[in-house]
């Protein structure tokens, strides 16, 4: 991390960084992707400068453009989070949120939700019940429908290179975080299913299934709003994505998925489920970036 970076972290975990909120107390959350500064009601989430091969954050220009994108694709679902893109600004003070100043760097704007009512929180209490999964699973479908279609992310040419890129980026960690055996295993699993059900990925081109869509990927990333919001009626999303492809089990060793299920008390789990080879979104959470 450059001096320049450690400076605009070390300045924005300052209160008086934020004009509304001069008072508050920061508290900073890192990903692998961004810095997330949480003051008061609000949420101010900064690229970080990486370059991940999927994601590549090194220039300004590109985390403004990824901070606009995340904002453009959140705003469908939750217009009342997802509040807008500010520059961070330099001054003699240090680096502010606003302002005058010369802008160095970018950071998406967010209303904070209060973490009582995530649906994780929801779960560990064993509250969160199948309505409110109903509703959130009834908000999602429709906004399927009304989704742009995005066919070329289904190719099989992008699903190919997709899946290429994720074992070349894998590879350096062989026999460290994964076992050769089993990453040739999983390799091998995908390469078979991108030829065999080649005829299913352009049967979902042709019907319009692959669209700019959002992830639904962890009870972290919901949050259940004590009133209706045009955000999706009592829930509100933090992670979108622009594609929608192929997601292969995690292991080829038995031909199986995972998916949510009940248990008694309503305790949500997973729970293993017999996979049908169906390709189904592969997306990621916008907010975790």
């Amino acid at each position: 991390m450059s001096s320049d970076t450690c400076k605009l972290v070390h300045d924005l975990l300052r209160p008086e960084a934020y004009r509304r909120n001069a008072t508050a107390i920061v508290k900073l959350l890192t990903t692998h992707a961004s810095w997330v500064f949480l003051v008061g009601d609000d949420v101010w989430k900064v690229k970080r400068p990486v370059d991940f091969g999927f994601l590549d954050f090194r220039s300004v220009e590109a985390r403004q453009r990824a901070c606009e994108e995340e904002v453009r694709l959140n705003q469908r679902l939750a217009p009342e989070v997802y509040l807008g893109v500010e520059p961070v600004r330099e001054t003699p003070a240090g680096y502010v949120i606003g302002g005058e100043g010369p802008i160095a760097d970018w950071a998406v704007h967010m209303r904070r939700l209060p973490d009582e009512a995530s649906a994780q929180a929801l779960l560990a209490r064993e509250t969160l019940d199948a309505r409110a999964l109903e509703q959130i699973a009834g908000t999602l479908a429709e906004f399927f429908r009304g989704a742009r279609p995005t066919p070329h992310f289904g190719l099989r040419s992008t699903l190919i290179a997709n899946v290429e890129e994720n074992f070349a980026q894998v590879h350096p960690f062989v026999d460290d975080l994964i076992d050769r055996e089993t990453l040739e295993q999983v390799s091998a699993f995908q390469e078979d299913q991108l030829w065999r059900r080649r005829s299913r990925f352009m049967n979902r081109i042709a019907g319009e299934r692959i669209r700019e869509a959002t992830a639904t990927s962890g009870s972290t990333t919901f949050t259940c709003c004590p009133n209706p919001t045009a955000a999706g009626g009592c829930w509100s999303s933090t992670a979108s994505s622009s594609t929608n492809g192929f997601a292969a089990p995690t292991s080829p060793r038995t031909s199986r998925s995972w998916r949510w299920s009940w248990r008694r008390r309503g305790a949500l789990t997973w729970r293993r489920a017999s996979w049908r080879a169906s390709p189904r979104p592969a997306t990621t959470s916008a907010f975790m970036r």
